[in-house]
């Protein structure tokens, strides 16, 4: 289904890495992969965001065993975005980031699934990802239990996973925050052109009001959350 929320598991390895061994890490993420709630995300995976974060998980680790330091791969992303061209990431359509936590009231995040509907009748093709700095609970299950609890309340077509390396990238300490990016359809975080990002709690309309003030290209999302209010 189009509008399945999914679990995507973005760059886990992260999570766990001062705690054990990169193969280990690697380990962990075969284990994931029989999981059975993952397995259950998995065949209705219609993204392939999960197959994704699998198939790059053995990179990432062997990265990192080689001595490269998570902040030097940062800071290598952030230079590497700083050169692309502003025209060039507009043909590739945006995402947004919504940082959150298992504590973050249910209310915020159904006036956000609200007001995302909204703008989506501009464009359709705009993605949004919930995101928390580590596994609900600390556990799978745990995850699981709370993407369908958003479901359960109606909340649809938004991707829910955990990042580190996205809180480490924005260095997010507390949240909500929202994040505006540019990314290539083969979606890596790492990648995307990052172009917006603002803390605290607000709603969209807040948000596209706030950045539109910097690029008017955005004005029109503004315009629409103030005509659904």
């Amino acid at each position: 289904m189009r509008h399945i929320i999914l679990i995507t598991l973005l760059l886990a390895s992260i999570l766990m890495a001062n705690n054990t061994t990169y193969q280990n890490l690697a380990d962990r993420g075969g284990e994931a992969l029989n999981n059975k709630h993952i397995q259950e995300f998995m065949k209705n995976d219609n993204s392939k965001d999960l197959k994704s974060f699998f198939n790059q998980l053995g990179n990432t680790t062997n990265l990192l065993s080689n001595g490269t330091n998570l902040q030097e791969i940062i800071n290598s992303e952030i230079k590497n975005n700083s050169s692309k061209e502003e025209n060039e990431v507009q043909t590739k359509g945006f995402k947004l980031f919504y940082f959150i936590t298992e504590d973050t009231s249910k209310d915020l995040l159904k006036s956000f699934s609200y007001e995302l509907k909204k703008i989506r009748e501009i464009d359709s093709n705009i993605e949004a990802h919930l995101l928390t700095n580590g596994l609900i609970g600390g556990s799978f299950d745990k995850m699981a239990e709370y993407v369908k609890s958003l479901q359960a309340i109606g909340i649809e077509g938004i991707t829910v996973g955990f990042s580190p390396w996205a809180y480490e990238y924005f260095n997010l300490k507390k949240v909500p925050a929202f994040a505006l990016s540019y990314c290539e359809k083969d979606y890596r975080f790492k990648t995307c052109n990052h172009r917006y990002l603002a803390k605290g709690e607000m709603s969209l309309l807040n948000f596209f009001e706030l950045i539109s003030d910097k690029n008017t290209d955005y004005k029109k999302y503004y315009q629409k959350l103030i005509e659904a209010k």
